[in-house]
């Protein structure tokens, strides 16, 4: 039989445990707002390292604007990875299709992504 204040301590591990895992959310609803900023969760899409800032569509050609993505809290290695192999010409030429995960946050008047993690996708998996 369980101590009340171990189940209790056990109940609390458990609770937090499952507010840390990402929801996963389409990145059109990311762009339109429907997801709440402090949200923690993961997307696929279309991003493009142009211009010194890396932005992300749910597929390409899009007609949304991008939601801008902060690469500050990924390794080194891997933000010189993302501006080698997502590189594009106005967002619509290169590029490459990405899984990110991340907090969603309000980034220069735009709903955006502080990235925690980012995986490379073939092509236009992303898209699923």
């Amino acid at each position: 039989m369980l101590v009340p204040a171990v189940a209790l301590s056990l109940f609390v591990s458990v609770a937090v445990a499952q507010q840390m895992l990402p929801q996963e959310v389409h990145t059109g609803d990311l762009i339109q707002g429907y997801v709440p900023v402090g949200a923690f969760v993961i997307t696929r899409g279309h991003l493009a390292y142009v211009e010194q800032r890396a932005v992300i569509n749910p597929g390409m050609p899009s007609a949304m604007v991008p939601a801008i993505v902060d690469l500050t809290r990924l390794p080194p290695a891997t933000r010189d990875k993302v501006e080698a192999e997502c590189a594009a010409i106005k967002i619509t030429t290169g590029g490459c299709w990405v899984k990110l995960q991340g907090w969603v946050q309000q980034i220069d008047d735009r709903f955006g992504l502080i990235a925690t993690d980012i995986e490379f996708l073939p092509s236009r998996e992303g898209q699923r």
